[in-house]
């Protein structure tokens, strides 16, 4: 069982791969063998503990090593011969609530982003159907297929052999990062 104020860290997943997931303990909670518990000792600050391990995520990265095909894997040796930069408990405390203050604020955005997005929607679906109109605009409005309108291609990938594909001239859309770059820079 972790204890309020421990911090819990993913050491086992494919999430590791990509990111360190890491988080506070605000009441007591049970876990599997994929997560450890790291309980502070006196003299150092829950929060700060949380947020020196999200901070260094780029080298906590680099210690993780394959387990089968797909898991990520974090060795609890390596985690704890990790060092961590501990200034006195009233500096951690600071520094922890000068981040949490900034998170506060990220969050308050992403809330904010969130209502944006989904009055886009709402606004899409009104306009996109001609159930409201621009000022200015009237008549009906036609209904046509996809296939009516536009001519639908499949993608393929060419032979790795040809290196006018692989040189870095022609763009590539990788499935996986559609929706991380492609739709922030094609579908505004």
């Amino acid at each position: 069982m972790a204890p309020v104020n421990s911090t819990l860290l993913l050491v086992r997943g494919s999430a590791l791969h990509n990111e360190i997931r890491a988080g506070l303990v605000c009441s007591s909670v049970c876990f599997n063998q994929d997560v450890k518990a790291l309980v502070p000792y006196k003299g150092v600050y829950p929060k700060y503990l949380t947020y020196s391990i999200l901070g260094r995520q780029n080298e906590l990265l680099r210690l993780v090593s394959q387990a089968g095909n797909t898991a990520g894997v974090l060795d609890t040796k390596l985690v704890q011969a990790f060092n961590i930069w501990l200034p006195e408990y009233n500096e951690q405390k600071a520094i922890a609530d000068a981040l949490g203050d900034v998170d506060a604020l990220l969050e308050s955005l992403d809330r904010l982003i969130t209502k944006k997005r989904n009055l886009k929607q709402a606004t899409m679906q009104e306009l996109l159907t001609g159930k409201t109109r621009l000022p200015g605009f009237d008549g009906e409005w036609e209904v046509k297929r996809l296939g009516e309108i536009t001519e639908i291609r499949s993608g393929g990938t060419p032979s790795t052999t040809n290196a006018a594909f692989w040189d870095g001239g022609v763009p590539w859309l990788y499935p996986d990062r559609y929706y991380s770059s492609v739709r922030k820079k094609v579908f505004v």
